[in-house]
């Protein structure tokens, strides 16, 4: 899904109730090897990213984790299921 299935053209047809959580810290991002250096910068920040979706998402939550990464729920387990 990552290289083939985009959904960002979609986010704006989810009209449930919707709850984004996003590590503040969270970079990750696979194939970053592909881009230019430059282009690194933008691809991957997930706090920026999940803002975005917000905005298309019509009933959308965000809540950004300070202190973790890629993978909240296993960093900072008390602090997910405290929004969750």
């Amino acid at each position: 899904m990552i290289y083939e299935q985009p959904i960002v053209y979609e986010l704006k047809d989810i009209t449930i109730p919707t709850l984004l959580i996003v590590g503040e810290a969270d970079r990750k991002f696979i194939g970053k090897n592909l881009v230019r250096k430059e282009e690194q910068i933008l691809c991957g920040n997930f706090p920026l990213l999940a803002k975005k979706a917000k905005e298309q998402i019509k009933n959308c939550t965000l809540i950004e984790l300070s202190g973790v990464g890629h993978i909240p729920h296993i960093q900072d387990p008390a602090l997910f299921n405290k929004y969750l």
